[in-house]
């Protein structure tokens, strides 16, 4: 207890006097995945060896998270190279380690029996330093991330090879620390380490951040040391467990740094029956979702910018949409993949299809299909370059926005310009679930609009950001919205019947993992109406939308402002279809949903060659209810019926009208079912209704003594 209670004491008094010291300030030269420069950049990062000890790990410490995030960089450095003097040697020395307490483990053998692909490169190194205990050994652990091969991307996939369900630990991730663990037992006993009276700095990047978590979270079980003194520091880390968060205080020295915009940490799944997540602290790093939107394009994105462009050589591309690009991927990968046994096995499973991608991405030393691939290379970027013309650069953004979102580089430059108080937030976010065939639009306390959904369908167009939306179904809309703004949601419909409608609030941490789903709202629109609610703060927080209806008038002028109707667009729609009297027929509609022109052809299967007809007509469409619309035609059709004795043709008209209903299973495609009326006047359009030339199936019906109307039902799809 004295020993505890001096140990106490000295920590206390060197926290006081650390506010009077000022720590050195170190130059060390990086590189590493992305960094284009042919030579080192320097960086200049404070450093102070009492800060071991000072406070527990499971205190954060920003500084030494600086430092980790720099020796996760330089990890990707190439060792093999020039052992005796690569940027990470280097960057030890500066520490002030010397050359034989440096220790690499760079050459990997993937064919090695008892580890093959699960393994990953890494360095030891350790130093006496003074700490607020006094003299110790300060040890290092650097594990670097996945590099360009296809081995540790296939262990990377690695779940759960051997029993292909849920296992407690990633299997690949948990392998390689299980290599890396043997290994440092190793180390420690060759230079005559004792653990007890020592401190563990560890870190990794990527698939070095999982591997780190992995040992990280092994040595709180080995009793080497004391869990007080293993400061482990991740970034970008995929999940890597499913032991429940009960656990969590066991494992508070680790810290795992993510980028919400990042998909990486996102995997293996937090979301359903994947229940994989990371041992001990998460800590977001801020963006366009998580702060105040001025203070981050103007303050802070600028300053991690001008770190980033020195290193990269181009400006950085943030998606500014929060986490929303994770959870709409992760909600795809749950979809496909229901829990892991399905990863491994059935018709969608993505074991198998990565594993061979990986192959693909990363092939041998083989060459026989190198003109085969430069050509498949040159029309994809073709391909790419079209797309991106198309999107006024949206290609081109995207692309860069999927690297940035997840290079040690970003998490170095968000890192080091950034100070404790401005690199995290715990603002979560919120997503709104909605079903039906509405019209709805998402504006800005200002009134921007920022999206659009017609009858159920999102309106593609520029970004709007800080709002994201996403299809999910033919009618239903994924709108994610940041907590820390103000937002507006107009719904209307132009349904003729009530149709039915939904809203589903689902919320989200700072990091994008689910927390809760709130219950289902149900509701009914129908045609004159205007819906509105609150949304952004509120719904990060509430469990319900609070949906008020517009009085009329005002309502129509909110919805017209907000863009909240569909438009009379231009439309082109051809038919085909075939009724109860064995008539095949085509034909076109051209015009707007209020108004168009129609016209049909038809001809008898039954009586071939016995006549032909075509139909020219005006007509309306309204909605119905839901995906069902209500089509009224009037027609005048031309009929010739052709004699079976000679070649002579017999010319009727005869009125006609339509009236349909059709099922939108698609955006451009209807299955519809009409009754089309035809009108048969007496000693004026006879031989169009001979039973020489005309099956009839429906009874007919009269008007009068000389009008009898003959009906027929048609099947058909336009599209």
């Amino acid at each position: 207890m004295k020993t505890v209670f001096y140990r106490v004491l000295a920590a206390s008094f060197v926290y006081l006097s650390a506010f009077h010291v000022n720590a050195k300030k170190l130059t060390i030269p990086i590189e590493g995945y992305e960094l284009k420069n042919a030579d080192p950049i320097p960086v200049e990062i404070e450093w102070e060896e009492s800060w071991f000890g000072e406070r527990p790990a499971t205190v954060y410490n920003h500084n030494l998270a600086r430092m980790a995030s720099l020796l996760a960089e330089i990890s990707y450095v190439d060792v093999a190279a020039d052992r005796g003097n690569n940027t990470l040697r280097n960057a030890y020395r500066i520490l002030g380690v010397e050359d034989s307490n440096i220790d690499f483990h760079y050459d990997v053998d993937y064919s090695d029996p008892v580890w093959g692909n699960d393994q990953c490169a890494f360095s030891f190194a350790h130093k006496e330093i003074q700490s607020a205990f006094g003299r110790r050994t300060l040890l290092f652990i650097v594990i670097r991330g996945t590099p360009l091969n296809a081995n540790e991307w296939i262990s990377n996939l690695n779940v759960s090879n051997k029993i292909k369900e849920g296992s407690p630990v990633h299997e690949g991730f948990s392998q390689a620390a299980l290599q890396i663990h043997s290994e440092f037992i190793a180390y420690l006993l060759r230079n005559k380490i004792d653990p007890a009276e020592a401190f563990l700095f560890i870190t990794g990047h990527s698939r070095g951040a999982a591997v780190t978590n992995v040992l990280a979270s092994n040595f709180s079980h080995d009793d080497f040391f004391e869990t007080d003194n293993i400061y482990a520091y991740t970034f970008a880390a995929p999940n890597v467990t499913t032991y429940p968060p009960e656990d969590d205080d066991r494992y508070g020295y680790i810290w795992n740094i993510v980028n919400a915009e990042d998909v990486v940490p996102t995997v293996p799944l937090n979301r359903g029956k994947w229940k994989y997540r990371k041992f001990g602290h998460v800590l977001t790093l801020a963006n366009n979702w998580n702060i105040e939107q001025s203070l981050y394009n103007k303050e802070y994105l600028p300053r991690m910018n001008a770190y980033y462009t020195q290193f990269v050589g181009r400006d950085y591309f943030p998606f500014k949409l929060g986490p929303f690009i994770p959870i709409q991927i992760t909600h795809i990968f749950n979809t496909l993949n229901k829990n892991v046994g399905r990863f491994y096995s059935g018709p969608m499973s993505l074991h198998g299809k990565g594993v061979n991608l990986m192959n693909r991405m990363f092939p041998s030393a083989d060459t026989e299909n190198k003109p085969s691939k430069e050509k498949t290379g040159e029309r994809i970027g073709r391909i790419k370059d079209w797309l991106n013309v198309k999107s006024n650069g949206l290609v081109d953004y995207a692309s860069n926005a999927f690297v940035d979102m997840h290079t040690s580089e970003g998490y170095l430059a968000w890192m080091i310009s950034l100070d404790e108080h401005e690199a995290f937030s715990t603002q979560g976010s919120s997503q709104l679930l909605i079903s039906g065939s509405e019209n709805l639009t998402v504006r800005s306390a200002d009134g921007n609009v920022l999206v659009r959904v017609i009858g159920g369908h999102l309106v593609y167009g520029p970004i709007c950001v800080p709002v994201a939306a996403r299809q999910i179904s033919p009618d239903k809309v994924a709108i994610g919205i940041p907590g820390t703004l103000d937002f507006e949601i107009i719904i209307t419909e132009d349904s003729l019947l009530p149709t039915p409608a939904s809203i589903e609030i689902e919320h989200y941490d700072a990091s994008g993992v689910l927390v809760e789903t709130c219950e289902k709202q149900r509701f009914y629109l129908r045609r004159g109406q205007v819906f509105h609610c609150a949304a952004g703060k509120i719904t990060a927080q509430e469990n319900c939308v609070a949906l008020e209806q517009f009085p009329a008038g005002e309502g129509r002028s909110v919805a017209k402002s907000a863009q909240g109707h569909p438009t009379l667009a231009f439309r082109i729609s051809p038919e085909f279809s075939l009724d109860t009297n064995l008539n095949f027929g085509t034909g076109v509609q051209v015009g707007s949903q209020a108004i168009y022109a129609s016209i049909l052809t038809g001809n008898s299967l039954s009586k071939i060659k016995q006549s032909f007809s075509v139909a020219q007509g005006i007509g309306t469409q309204q909605k119905l209810i839901w995906r069902v619309t209500l089509d009224a035609e009037a027609f005048a059709k031309f009929c010739w019926v052709f004699a079976e004795t000679d070649d002579s043709q017999v010319f009727n008209f005869i009125p006609a009208t339509r009236i349909s209903l059709s099922l939108k299973f698609a955006k451009h495609m209807q299955l519809f079912v009409a009754g089309m009326f035809d009108f048969h006047i007496d000693g004026f359009n006879d031989s169009a209704f001979s039973p020489l030339v005309r099956q009839e199936t429906i009874p007919n019906f009269s008007l009068g003594n000389d009008v009898h109307v003959n009906p027929s039902i048609q099947f058909g799809l336009r599209f």
